[in-house]
């Protein structure tokens, strides 16, 4: 590559510009709106899927186009009852939304209009997106994903369950003024998902990644989910499983990599042209 999609334009092809297309995804009765940044070039390109947290007000897509700078294309797309997506929002329906917008861009015909070969595409996600990245890649829909400052939610679960007078109010706090950007949800309909949900916590998934190819990265100055909480635990397992194709990285940042976005973008572009 003869300029840094980092840093610079990538070059105009007439017959195939860069561009970008409205997404419309369905899931069950749901549809997933969203936008795919197209990489220049007649393709078949691999793609990155891009997940947001909750509610999703950074959703990363400095990167995704920096990432089509790369030659891939960047799909960066919204759950069902956020951001205009039709339906109702509650964590089960986040992960079955991924599992939709896989099987979509992996449909022959949807793969040809975007330009993507539908053998090669990954997750990467933040927050509550790389938890349901991680999710999705135990369940061996995707072999190659990157988790950015992952959220466990089982492991909210059992500390709900095991001292909910204490815990229960503190994530109703926490949820409460992300909901409102959300549809048909309360706060404690999302406190009673965690709490009844004891197949969430990725701790337990660890040898479902061990053959697998993925970047962790951690905010070493994250406190709205605390790598030494959610993430180093996960990075020790995997250390002492041998996993051989994991990649950990960690930037002075906070949860949203404010004063790290590129640093955060390099590395991201980094790994994906190891793949």
């Amino acid at each position: 590559m003869s300029y840094d999609p980092v840093t610079e334009d990538c070059p105009y092809d007439p017959e195939h510009p860069a561009t970008m297309l409205e997404v419309e995804i369905p899931s069950g009765n749901a549809i997933l709106l969203g936008r795919a940044y197209l990489a220049a070039g007649a393709g078949p390109h691999p793609m990155a899927i891009f997940l947001h947290g909750i509610p999703g007000h950074e959703q990363n897509m400095d990167i995704a186009h920096a990432v089509r700078r790369a030659g891939w294309n960047a799909v960066v797309f919204h759950y069902q009852g956020s951001w205009g997506s039709t339906g109702v929002y509650r964590f089960n329906h986040v992960l079955a939304n991924v599992e939709a917008a896989l099987a979509y861009f992996r449909q022959p015909e949807v793969a040809q209009t975007f330009r993507t070969d539908p053998a090669r595409i990954i997750l990467i996600g933040h927050s509550l997106g790389g938890w349901a990245t991680l999710m999705t890649m135990a369940k061996g829909l995707v072999d190659t994903a990157a988790a950015i400052a992952p959220i466990n939610m089982g492991m909210m679960g059992e500390m709900l369950r095991e001292d909910e007078d204490i815990v229960r109010p503190m994530m109703q706090q926490l949820f409460a003024p992300l909901v409102i950007r959300l549809n048909d949800v309360t706060a404690d309909d999302l406190v009673g998902e965690i709490y009844a949900a004891d197949a969430w916590d990725y701790y337990q998934m660890v040898p479902e990644f061990i053959e697998k190819r993925l970047l962790l990265v951690g905010a070493e100055r994250d406190d709205v989910v605390p790598p030494g909480q959610h993430l180093l635990p996960l990075v020790s397992l995997l250390n002492k499983s041998n996993m051989t194709q994991l990649s950990y990285q960690s930037l002075p940042a906070d949860h949203v990599f404010s004063y790290q976005r590129i640093a955060l973008t390099r590395l991201i572009v980094d790994w994906l042209g190891t793949l």
